[in-house]
């Protein structure tokens, strides 16, 4: 049975909680009228923890960095780890402010396992751009039963994407061995190394990839196609920081969105600064990765947090065994409150 048929019946068992109609008391954003953000926050440094370095998917990210400076004064200071449980870690014991290109999935568990007030406040990816990338001697996804897969971390947006993606192809994932790799520059070095069969891997890197290796590797599924729009990452801050910060938080939440929208909209910008944000990109796969971005609706240019599309995520999560047992309810984790405030002044897309 595909995934998206049993959506609802997740659903209806009460593993994820409908929309909640007050948001949380720990957001409470005035707006733009009381402060000028252009001089308010001159001098302001956020610490940002962020997964990987810096790649060709999450360039908008690196312009919301450039703008926050250019337009607020404010110096958004990146502190790149290893894994989204990094990221989360370091938010919550307060080493960084926020995080951003954050896996829901990661964020639901560490409520499910803790009393952290931990809030979800607007997207930066609405879609997948994961390529299934393997060894060229896999023929097609009828021929991964047994093979080995490498993700990032268990339950991350490189493994529920994959699953989701042979899922809607009919294929068992309960056949494949798993193995935590890393992001998508260690899983394509494993997969040259032949250490792993396959993989996910965005599309430019994949593009990459593939003329690089000399006929070893080739990409097997357009997963993102596959898998279609829901939110994939986001952008994660503490009730604390939020009820310290609340002017701040709209700020952020307002740069973010409209690096989002500049990102959609503008392929020759994007393609430039590309270049600079990746300098070791291949720079013949910067535009046709553009174009990917644009054909599967991969920014979010609302936002991205509209509760039903975080549910169906969750959904997704619960029904594939990614996320087990009772899920916490979306108004421990997620806060519409700073999206809302933007739609209401900047109007929708």
């Amino acid at each position: 049975m595909r995934v998206r048929s049993v959506i609802a019946a997740v659903l209806a068992a009460g593993l994820v909680a409908a929309a909640c109609t007050t948001p949380p008391a720990t957001s409470t954003p005035s707006g733009s009228a009381a402060v000028d953000p252009a001089t308010a926050f001159k001098g302001q440094t956020v610490k940002v923890a962020k997964i990987n370095g810096t790649a060709v998917d999450d360039a908008a990210i690196g312009y919301w960095q450039k703008s926050m400076a250019d337009k607020y004064g404010i110096t958004v200071k990146f502190d790149f780890t290893s894994a989204t449980d990094v990221s989360l870690r370091a938010v919550v014991s307060n080493a960084d402010d926020m995080a951003v290109a954050m896996s829901l999935t990661d964020l639901v568990n560490l409520v499910k396992q803790s009393s952290t007030d931990v809030r979800l406040i607007a997207a930066d990816t609405y879609a997948s751009d994961y390529q299934l990338l393997g060894k060229s001697s896999i023929a097609s996804v009828a021929d991964l039963k047994g093979k080995t897969q490498g993700i990032s971390a268990p339950g991350d947006a490189s493994e529920l994407v994959m699953h989701l993606c042979l899922n809607n192809q009919g294929f068992d994932y309960s056949s494949l061995k798993i193995v935590r790799i890393g992001g998508t520059s260690a899983r394509v070095a494993a997969l040259l190394a032949g250490q792993i069969d396959f993989g996910a891997a965005h599309i430019a890197d994949a593009s990459a990839a593939v003329a690089k290796s000399n006929g070893a590797l080739k990409i097997i599924s357009d997963c993102g196609k596959a898998v279609g729009n829901y939110p994939v990452t986001g952008m994660v801050t503490t009730g604390a920081w939020l009820k310290a910060n609340p002017k701040l938080a709209q700020v952020m939440v307002d740069g973010y969105i409209d690096a989002m929208r500049w990102a959609a909209g503008n392929k020759d910008q994007f393609v430039t600064f590309a270049k600079t944000w990746v300098p070791d990109a291949n720079p013949d796969t910067l535009a046709p990765a553009w174009d990917y971005f644009k054909s599967v609706g991969f920014w979010p240019l609302n936002g991205g947090i509209d509760l039903p599309s975080v549910e169906t995520y969750v959904g997704y999560g619960a029904q594939l065994g990614v996320l087990t047992g009772k899920i916490p309810t979306t108004d421990r984790w997620v806060d519409e409150t700073f999206v809302k405030n933007y739609l209401a002044r900047n109007g929708s897309k």
